[in-house]
């Protein structure tokens, strides 16, 4: 939100205040009555600078509490700064018809029926990061060095080279991100990484990701929808090319108070130029529940099935499995901010791997773990240190494999 914008909701608070007080015909809503809760929560929502949550807000509290003015002069800015112009006026007659406004009050009047109520194209955000980290195993090698095939009548041992054997390095990793609103309920947004590791060139990752996406807030739900393009290389190379769907409904959640739980959906198509046979169509279906508590901690806790439809001649073809996940976020001591994360996947699949050389049917069993803490260092600037564990279980011996990664970032973020 801007100082301005920030500066306007107080004015209408005050104003709304000096309203009740000078005319007997308002009814302002008592302290800790339902209308008045729901009053904060839109004042709330202004100030997060969430306006179609806020317009929601107070929609609910004009059907629920026609007599309560500061939700009518409230919507009437919030109608204006959404460009909807002919319900502004309507809230203002109302306004005016319904109380009898003092001065300040039809003053302020006058002055929103003047505006155009042109909607403005909303914020832009954006963030640069230069970060140094350490994987202990960048190329996910085997956690055995052999391992045996065959019957025991024709048992063979295997011996892996370095090829296949974990491998070490530090790396450098440079990423850049835009977030731009096109107005209260659609935005555009970019991502780009670049990760450079110092041993060889041969793993150096980077990432292109733009999308575009649709929201909708009401009183007691919301939802979103977004489709994105990645694009990403390996060793220099085009190494996938990706297309994907996100679908989420959330409704309000009693307990604990404005959480939210629902129905998410994701689907995606990847391409892989160089290894077609792994060309695949993704859906996964989640339950999320999202918890806060107090202003500065959340927690996100999650359960799905993802099914993995294999378009070509895929080792193992098709793959299904649950997905857990687990983060949040909370204070620390000196202005530091801590987050944790956890997630695993239990994907198995539908036929043997690669008979005869692997007749086993593939079963993977991965989780993920990581703890960080972020610290402002500056109007802008903000510095953070994350350390990552990946442990991926496999009855195929080459993809069960260990990592740990240490990464340091410095942050710059910007906008208006």
């Amino acid at each position: 939100m801007t100082k301005q914008h920030g500066n306007r909701v107080k004015a209408l608070v005050y104003f709304f205040g000096l309203f009740c007080s000078l005319t007997a015909q308002i009814a302002c809503a008592e302290s800790g009555t339902a209308s008045e809760k729901t009053y904060e929560q839109a004042l709330e929502s202004i100030e997060n600078n969430d306006i179609p949550q806020a317009i929601a807000h107070l929609e609910f509290l004009h059907q629920q509490d026609p007599r309560h003015a500061g939700a009518l002069l409230d919507l009437a800015y919030l109608y204006c700064h959404a460009g909807q112009r002919l319900k502004m006026i309507q809230m203002l007659s109302t306004l005016e018809s319904e109380f009898s406004p003092p001065p300040k009050i039809l003053n302020l009047i006058q002055q929103l029926r003047q505006r155009s109520c042109v909607v403005t194209q909303g914020n832009t955000k954006w963030a640069v990061a230069s970060s140094l980290g350490y994987d202990s195993n960048f190329n996910q090698g085997s956690r055995v060095n052999s391992f045996s095939i065959g019957s025991d009548l024709y048992l063979t041992n295997v011996i892996l080279t370095d090829d296949f054997l974990p491998k070490s390095s530090y790396f450098f990793r440079v990423s850049a991100q835009v977030y731009r609103e096109l107005d209260n309920e659609n935005y555009v947004y970019g991502r780009f990484s670049a990760q450079n590791y110092t041993s060889t060139s041969d793993f150096d990752l980077s990432t292109f990701l733009s999308g575009f996406g649709h929201t909708i807030s009401r009183e007691n739900w919301q939802a979103s929808a977004d489709i994105k393009v990645i694009l990403r290389t390996l060793g220099g190379s085009l190494y996938q090319e990706s297309f994907s769907s996100n679908i989420q409904l959330l409704a309000f959640a009693p307990y604990p108070d404005r959480s939210l739980f629902g129905l998410e959906m994701e689907a995606a198509y990847s391409r892989y130029p160089d290894r077609p046979a792994f060309n695949n169509v993704e859906v996964a279906f989640f339950v999320p529940y999202i918890l806060r508590f107090g202003k500065e901690t959340r927690a996100r806790v999650l359960a799905g099935w993802t099914f993995d439809k294999a378009l070509e001649s895929r080792p193992g073809g098709n793959r299904s499995g649950p997905i857990l996940a687990a983060e949040t976020a909370f204070p620390l001591a000196n202005g530091w901010t801590g987050y944790m994360a956890w997630q695993a996947r239990f994907i198995d699949a539908d036929l043997p791997y690669s008979p005869p050389l692997f007749p086993a049917v593939r079963n993977q069993r991965q989780q993920f773990f990581s703890v960080s803490a972020e610290r402002k260092v500056g109007e802008s600037q903000s510095i953070r240190v994350e350390y990552q564990y990946t442990n991926n279980k496999d009855t195929i011996p080459i993809y069960g494999f260990n990592n740990n990664s240490v990464i340091f970032s410095w942050i710059m973020e910007g906008g208006k």
